[in-house]
């Protein structure tokens, strides 16, 4: 004999006016209140998971996206740390998160600045030291 599946149970406390509406939209697609309230929230959480878990990019982003694994960027440390700066902020603002974005490109900003700065320093080093090579 098969044993039953599972089951749980969802209680909630709603109101009065909630309860006639979704008791009505039940009756119009005849269906118990039960089924229709359960079918409900399984779209919902369906939807739900669904935008939490899926990312959609526009035609402009998905070539950005293709472009930058098809050529890949320079192996210099500045250009790498300027395209990792880049590729933080796109993320951000794919997220819509306005803060986050802002706070990326202004770290972006400063590595790129410490990148620039060391490369000076490697330069003039190497000038001294080629300055006073016999």
């Amino acid at each position: 004999m098969p044993s039953a599946a599972p089951t749980a149970r969802l209680e909630a406390r709603i109101s009065t006016e909630l309860h006639a509406m979704l008791k009505r939209a039940a009756e119009i697609q005849g269906r118990s209140l039960t089924d229709f309230v359960v079918s409900a929230v399984q779209e919902a959480a369906q939807r739900a998971i669904e935008q939490g878990e899926v990312v959609r990019l526009s035609l402009a982003d998905s070539e950005r996206f293709a472009q930058s694994l098809l050529s890949p960027p320079d192996p210099s440390p500045a250009a790498l740390l300027e395209r990792i700066a880049r590729l933080d902020a796109d993320l951000a603002l794919v997220t819509r998160d306005r803060d986050a974005a802002i706070a990326v490109a202004a770290d972006a900003e400063r590595r790129r600045r410490n990148a620039t700065a060391t490369a000076e320093r490697r330069r003039r080093k190497l000038a001294r030291i080629a300055g006073s090579a016999p």
